[in-house]
């Protein structure tokens, strides 16, 4: 099977490149151009100084990739038990009742004496232009609130409680030999993320720091490695 290498795809899997992205084929590798769950939470847990307890998705269903995204975010906040609410809007005025309704629902106690607390709320805002056309109805409800609020996607942000999650990287780099893959150049120039298929198995190289994430190391490596197997 000849490599295939995707760049800045929503969605491979309805993009019909992937039958799923969890088992992808052998073949076929390439960059998204969205951020993971698992980044996008590590970096609320991050903003918010503590354990991610309440969240709130804030979305609209009409438009196949963003809904997609949203079902990722929700299964993997249903396989590491984190509670979530939804609402589901239409225009400004359903994400804003929304985002008071979620503001104000309780979770259980971490002390498991039966009691519910309101824990900070992190929300995530869909990528849907619906959604991301709300984010001003929603500002002051989460400001008041004390919470953070993640667009899944570029939008402009109404205030400091706000955040734009897009993929860090500005370019990509093909790389066309005996090895055939991909180079991420990062928007930290000195930071280089390489992928390379190599008898239907893929590796990946995190390379950070002037010394070693430059053009000429790069292009040894690539001439000299080895692979096991």
């Amino acid at each position: 099977e000849k490599p295939i290498f995707f760049v800045g795809v929503d969605n491979p899997v309805t993009a019909s490149l992937m039958a799923n992205i969890i088992t992808p084929s052998n073949n076929i590798t390439g960059v998204m151009s969205k951020v993971t769950p698992d980044c996008i939470f590590s970096f609320a847990v991050e903003k918010i100084g503590g354990q991610l307890r309440k969240v709130g998705i804030i979305y609209n269903t009409s438009e196949i990739n963003p809904a997609y995204e949203i079902n990722e975010l929700k299964d993997y906040l249903n396989s590491n038990s984190i509670k979530y609410f939804e609402g589901v809007i239409s225009n400004g005025f359903d994400a804003q009742q929304a985002a008071m309704e979620i503001a104000g629902a309780k979770v259980p106690s971490l002390e498991e004496d039966g009691k519910m607390v309101n824990p900070k709320t992190v929300y995530v805002i869909s990528n849907d232009e619906i959604s991301k056309a709300a984010v001003a109805s929603i500002a002051p409800i989460v400001k008041n609130v004390g919470g953070v609020a993640f667009v899944l996607g570029e939008t402009e942000l109404p205030n400091s409680n706000f955040y734009s999650i897009l993929p860090d990287f500005e370019t990509i780099s093909l790389i066309d030999g005996i090895i055939k893959g991909y180079m991420i150049n990062m928007k930290n120039p000195n930071t280089k993320e390489i992928h390379m298929l190599y008898n239907d198995q893929q590796y990946i190289l995190l390379l950070s720091g002037e010394e070693i994430a430059n053009k000429e190391f790069i292009s040894n490596m690539l001439e000299t490695v080895k692979f096991d197997g």
